[in-house]
């Protein structure tokens, strides 16, 4: 399973549309979000540490719920059939999936507190920092299962559309 899981892992960080979209949009929008603020006039700190985490947040759900649509994807081009003839037990890929889920938030959601600490100059203590990261990947669990449940049920366009809209919403 832990080869499965890195397997997934890999392939997702690969694509470069997960990468543009999942990371690196949430800090694009965080940064021009925050330097508006900026021009507005005054700058106050909790105001920073909100759209910080707003855009965390925000990156952390994006990426949880495309886990869904590639699912979806893999079952219409037949990969989990193929799965199934591989000594892998169902309840393992479920498993490793979820676990994939888990680990691409990670990314979105370092990338945009570190942008807020570099770029923006956000001020928290050591223990603050890692319990929003703490807080915000165990926050994004439940999405990882809904983008599973999804990917599962429903078709490959279907899942995207709606992910879109639990995104959103």
């Amino acid at each position: 399973m832990i080869a499965y899981l890195r397997l997934e892992v890999r392939r997702t960080l690969r694509d470069a549309g997960f990468v543009i979209f999942g990371i690196g949009m949430p800090v694009a929008m965080y940064l021009l979000f925050s330097n508006l603020v900026l021009d507005g006039g005054g700058q106050r700190p909790e105001t920073m540490v909100s759209l910080m985490v707003g855009m965390a947040a925000y990156g952390a759900l994006g990426s949880a719920l495309s886990v869904g649509t590639g699912l979806a994807e893999d079952r219409s081009l037949g990969w989990l059939r193929q799965l199934r003839l591989t000594p892998l037990a169902p309840s393992r890929v479920v498993a490793a999936r979820a676990l994939t889920g888990s680990v691409i938030v990670l990314p979105a959601i370092v990338a945009v507190l570190l942008a807020g600490r570099l770029v923006n100059h956000v001020a928290l203590a050591p223990w603050q920092w890692g319990a929003l990261l703490g807080l915000l990947w165990l926050g994004s669990a439940p999405f990882t299962l809904l983008g599973l449940g999804n990917g599962y049920r429903l078709s490959t366009q279907t899942t995207g559309v709606v992910n879109l809209v639990c995104n959103l919403g």
